[in-house]
């Protein structure tokens, strides 16, 4: 019998006692069976929609006797957390669909696998875990390859390859990515092909040759990409596609014409009322700023950016901005201090890449503050692996 007490507080934690005592109670094959017949009722029901009830049938069907019917609600769970940037719930349903697959072989198809994977993969991105990313992906590789599935082995590869260049290990991305757009090509999947040259994109930007065929290559690809993941509407990709070509073009001595490129990448947010376009263009705004001297409006920029980013990868570029911009408007040990959190956060997840500049800021901002004896900065970190 329940004991009732003057708060509710009170009462509720007696309640959960009590149910959790009588749940113990229960044996474990009985405790099986409930959870199956529970889930089975759901399903059931007229009107069901999966989408609806997917954390409960998760819940139920992997404390069944049939663990494996929970993979497909976990999958979904993960698929809307991520959707709307819920990263660690997304990240923690698709591996507790990870384990079950492990632990009961045979229990789905490798096709739900490669997904499953597919979407740990971008939670990690979006975390910019790239070290995590690489551990994850890479042990299924030879598995993915048996599914004879190009358009799920190409995007697998892109996700390998992009870690790999984002992580400065320049030589094995391009080879994944080169061997993704291969494969997608040859099924003729060109919003696969698409990822894979977004991905190259990125590797140009910070080891393409010098000279007209390579910024050539680059303008093209960036339209392709942008044409492509738009009319398949996929915002994301496009997003990626324009900041990429907007930084290519300011890294390689054209502020102007990447100025413009990222009010493109504006746009693109109004026209389709997606904030992602916005929160890229405005961080990366914020780089030009700081190149024209503009370090004030280079602030305001990160700050908007900060105010609106859904992921940390996008925060992190934001963040990392303004403390650069922070630093040369004369706010040196504050700058400085986000730096240094910001540069261990990057070594932790192997987000080496982007280092070189924020680090420069970094020895700026010591010279300013009189600490000459400490300033050891290496402006090119990937060298030895490009």
């Amino acid at each position: 019998m329940i004991r009732f007490e003057p708060t509710r507080g009170a009462h509720a934690f007696r309640q959960a006692l009590t149910r959790d005592a009588i749940y113990d109670s229960l044996l474990s094959a009985r405790r099986q069976t409930l959870h199956g017949r529970i889930a089975a009722s759901i399903e059931g029901q007229g009107g069901f929609q999966p989408d609806d009830a997917a954390d409960t049938l998760a819940y139920h069907w992997s404390r069944s006797a049939e663990p494996g019917r929970a993979v497909q609600y976990l999958a979904i769970a993960g698929e809307n957390s991520l959707r709307i940037y819920s990263l660690e719930e997304a990240q923690n349903h698709l591996q507790q669909a990870l384990d079950i697959i492990e632990a009961n072989p045979g229990c789905v198809d490798d096709t739900v696998l490669a997904d499953i994977l597919l979407h740990i993969a971008r939670a990690l991105y979006f975390q910019f875990n790239f070290g995590a990313l690489i551990d994850l992906v890479e042990p299924y590789l030879e598995r993915i390859e048996a599914l004879n599935d190009n358009r799920r082995l190409s995007r697998f590869l892109f996700e390998t390859g992009y870690a790999h260049v984002f992580g400065c290990q320049a030589e094995i991305g391009r080879q994944f990515l080169d061997r993704a757009k291969s494969l997608a090509e040859a099924d003729g999947d060109e919003l696969g092909v698409a990822y894979a040259d977004m991905g190259i994109i990125w590797h140009r930007i910070y080891w393409g040759q010098p000279g007209e065929a390579r910024d050539r290559a680059q303008r093209e690809a960036a339209a392709r990409v942008v044409e492509v993941a738009r009319r398949h509407g996929d915002i994301w990709l496009a997003s990626k596609g324009q900041l990429a070509n907007g930084l290519d073009l300011m890294a390689w001595g054209h502020p102007g014409e990447a100025r413009a490129a990222f009010m493109e990448l504006m746009a693109m947010s109004r026209d389709t009322n997606d904030p992602r376009p916005r929160s890229m263009a405005q961080w990366a705004l914020a780089v030009v700023d700081l190149y024209d001297g503009n370090f004030s409006e280079a602030i305001e920029k990160a700050d908007d950016a900060l105010r609106i980013c859904l992921s940390p990868v996008d925060r992190l570029a934001a963040g990392a901005y303004k403390s650069t911009a922070m630093i040369f408007n004369g706010q040196a040990a504050e700058g400085a201090a986000q730096i240094s959190d910001a540069m261990d956060d990057m070594d932790e997840k192997s987000f080496t890449m982007v280092q070189p500049p924020i680090k420069m800021a970094a020895g700026v901002a010591r010279v300013m503050g009189g600490d000459m004896a400490n300033v050891r900065i290496s402006t090119a970190p990937c060298m030895e692996t490009a």
